[in-house]
């Protein structure tokens, strides 16, 4: 696939070449790349903002679950 820039965008993207010394085909590919890790990550995010909320404990026993993934890397032991 192909396309193409107008001559304001060309000029734009030929700057950020110029700065940074990379191939052009090179700065396109991290652009698209890092668009699509925002999207990703704006998804996820709103997925969690949607979420039906989970049950917790109460504070003291939440604190005591979240120190201890904390320092095991283990999430919620006992309960997988």
């Amino acid at each position: 696939m192909r396309t193409s820039l107008d001559e304001e965008h060309y000029d734009i993207l030929a700057e950020v070449v110029s700065r940074c010394g990379a191939p052009m085909e090179s700065v396109v590919h991290q652009v698209v790349n890092g668009l699509a890790e925002e999207h990703t990550r704006q998804a996820a995010g709103a997925r969690l903002l949607a979420a039906e909320p989970m049950p917790v404990a109460d504070w003291e026993t939440l604190k005591a679950e979240l120190s201890e993934a904390a320092t095991t890397g283990r999430l919620w032991a006992g309960r997988d």
